[in-house]
């Protein structure tokens, strides 16, 4: 019988561990106590994981090589059933359970007895901690004292679980703020698959489209991974093969600890990008599709790839993973088709403003195609400056629209091939502020209205219209200026033949920072060198031996 002196000094120790918010910490000096309780020489915890079946070594106390053994897993077909209902403290001597004492005396440990200490709450057994070689302790004190621990140990698994769904709640929530606020796909998605294996636990997430450009046949392509090293070639799954050409085949969700004892998967793709798969989950990628009838829109939802998570690092993929990876894949799904919708939009603006700047060269055949070359180039000076997408955007709109008040300019003077006339070129010195006026009566642009109005403007305030100095003129205008001069000295005109490219950039560079914004200029050099920019003449040149070659 337990003496006050004992009762007390057990409710203050087991307090001080109930004190303890971190779990693995509780379950190191819960594992302590209770092994020097029973007066052991070492004592090992597991945790029952069900949806692995499996016991999970989650401390090793006194034991050679302990942290080699954390994480070792016990099958409980090799456990039995009669264990698993264990509700009291059982001793076993050497060789009483199998399953109790061989993992440790391959670690030479020399077993005399085992005591098994079930831990138990509401009603049922959710793990065992194991003491080693006990000496003479008074047993009903220790099993006081680990029903104390089983309901500290479960409280805080239930604290820590509670916390990895608020975790999970937070990125979803995060990452539903990015999509609200951004429309770069692939930024997005690459956030996506990055938060879902490390909310998950895994090596890796991907995610697989069927082939876009034959849907038809239903192979999937590898479109993104966090594995996936820039420059390898996109791997490609046979439709219906493996287990992500099931899931999408099916719509339905897997769950695979093993894949090696999965038939269905395709170890091609392990083969092409040389990640091993031991265990992966994958979910179905859904995306709505808007078919238009007579009297109503019908909203039809399909699924267009799927969504993987590989090689759980912790224990195995559990169905509370599935349901959050489906939630990713929602998310995948939700920005696959506004970006669809928003690029769809986009180009079809695009091809309306081309459209319309074609018309506007054509009214002189040797500014054929000019905007959409200066539109070009000014893009690859912005990237080259390491713009924004939203500022290329606005460039490449820009340089298409340049030259848009020409239209009110006559033909006669657009294609003479004398010089103008003092009048002549003061009405042609006109045609920035009336295109600025043409968009800014359209709303296509009123934020770049300026940049328009200003492109012909020089750093040194000698340009037209509006004769600005440096610090006064946009960098999108200044961008366009440089990609103007660079296209109308490098193509042919009724005056002269293009001029070597080299000799231009001699100018430009001659001309920087008096004319030229110098940044603007060096970055055109730049994208120029490394094949980002083809001038008018170069392109003529290789249609032509194209031409010559067939």
């Amino acid at each position: 019988m337990m003496q006050s002196s004992e009762i007390f000094d057990l409710l203050r120790q087991s307090n001080r561990i109930a004190e303890i918010a971190d779990l693995e910490t509780l379950l190191v000096k819960a594992t302590q106590w209770l092994v020097r309780l029973s007066q052991g020489e070492a004592g090992a915890l597991y945790l029952l994981d069900h949806d692995a079946q499996e016991l999970v070594l989650r401390v090793a106390h006194g034991l050679p090589d302990a942290a080699r053994l954390l994480g070792k897993r016990i099958d409980l077909e090799k456990v039995g059933q009669e264990k698993l209902e264990l509700k009291q403290i059982k001793l076993f001597t050497n060789g009483g359970t199998q399953w109790l004492t061989d993992p440790w005396q391959q670690h030479k440990l020399q077993i005399r007895n085992t005591l098994l200490i079930p831990l138990v709450a509401e009603e049922r057994t959710f793990g065992f901690l194991q003491v080693f070689n006990i000496g003479s302790p008074q047993l009903d004190l220790v099993e006081v004292a680990a029903q104390r621990v089983a309901l500290d140990i479960h409280r805080a698994l239930g604290a820590a679980r509670a916390q990895k769904r608020i975790e999970r709640l937070e990125t979803l929530i995060s990452n539903f703020e990015k999509i609200v606020s951004n429309l770069d796909r692939d930024q997005l998605l690459s956030v996506i698959i990055d938060s879902a294996s490390k909310l998950l636990d895994a090596e890796s997430s991907s995610i697989f489209l069927i082939d876009p450009d034959n849907p038809a046949c239903g192979d999937l392509i590898l479109y993104m991974a966090s594995n996936l090293k820039a420059g390898v070639e996109k791997p490609r799954v046979p439709a219906g093969k493996g287990i992500i050409g099931h899931v999408v085949q099916t719509g339905e969700t897997v769950i695979s600890n093993n894949v090696r004892q999965d038939k269905r998967h395709y170890a091609g793709i392990d083969r092409q990008t040389g990640f091993v798969t031991r265990s992966l989950l994958a979910v179905p990628l859904r995306t709505h599709q808007i078919v238009l009838g007579s009297e109503r829109g019908i909203i039809q939802q399909r699924i267009i790839g799927g969504l993987e998570a590989f090689n759980k690092r912790s224990g195995v993929f559990t169905q509370e993973d599935a349901e959050a990876l489906q939630i990713f894949a929602n998310q995948a799904g939700t920005i696959l088709e506004i970006t669809k919708l928003y690029a769809d939009a986009n180009n079809l603006f695009l091809d309306a403003i081309k459209a319309f700047t074609t018309a506007i060269d054509a009214k002189d055949p040797y500014t054929e195609d000019h905007s959409q070359r200066v539109s070009e180039y000014s893009v690859a000076i912005a990237r080259e400056l390491g713009l924004d997408g939203e500022m290329i955007h606005r460039v490449r709109l820009s340089g298409l629209l340049h030259d848009i008040g020409k239209i009110t300019i006559p033909s006669v003077i657009l294609t003479k091939a004398t010089r103008l006339t003092n009048e002549e070129f003061e009405l042609i010195k006109t045609h920035p502020e009336i295109g600025a006026r043409i968009v800014s009566e359209i709303r296509l642009l009123s934020d770049e209205s300026s940049a328009l109005s200003e492109h012909h403007e020089r750093l040194d305030g000698s340009g037209y219209p509006k004769g600005l100095g440096d610090g006064e003129i946009s960098l999108t205008a200044q961008i366009i200026s440089v990609a103007d001069v660079f296209d109308a000295m490098t193509s042919d005109r009724t005056y002269r033949k293009a001029l070597p490219v080299e000799d231009v950039f001699r100018y430009l560079l001659s001309e920087a920072q008096v004319h030229f914004n110098t940044r603007c200029v060096e970055a055109l050099i730049a994208a120029y060198r490394k094949g980002e920019i083809v001038t008018e003449h170069e392109e003529n040149h290789l249609r032509e031996n194209s031409s010559k070659d067939a």
